[in-house]
């Protein structure tokens, strides 16, 4: 695949995450996945889906906008910015509807 091949898979990941379909946004992952992230590591495919499903239901409108992406051989970086009220509890914060 071309770089920006390689991007446009990683905005149809974010598109279907942001749809809501974990399940659609989990096929896209590799089978050995792992994202490393300033807060946290997911490890497998699971703890994405996992994860994925708490913020969505935390802020059941949430909005992904992607700012950058940098292609490279067959790895993708890309920023984002997520937007969206606070309106279900999140790893133990409750709703500030903000």
């Amino acid at each position: 695949m071309s770089t920006e091949d390689n991007k446009t898979s990683v905005r149809r990941f974010f598109a279907e995450y942001g749809r809501g379909n974990l399940d659609g946004a989990e096929e896209m992952l590799a089978t050995d996945f792992v994202n490393h992230q300033s807060d946290n590591t997911l490890q497998n495919r699971q703890e994405f889906k996992q994860l994925g499903s708490a913020f969505l239901t935390a802020f059941p409108n949430l909005e992904e906008t992607i700012e950058d992406q940098v292609a490279e051989s067959d790895k993708v970086a890309t920023r984002l910015t997520f937007k969206g009220t606070h309106s279900g509890e999140l790893m133990g914060i409750p709703p500030t509807g903000k």
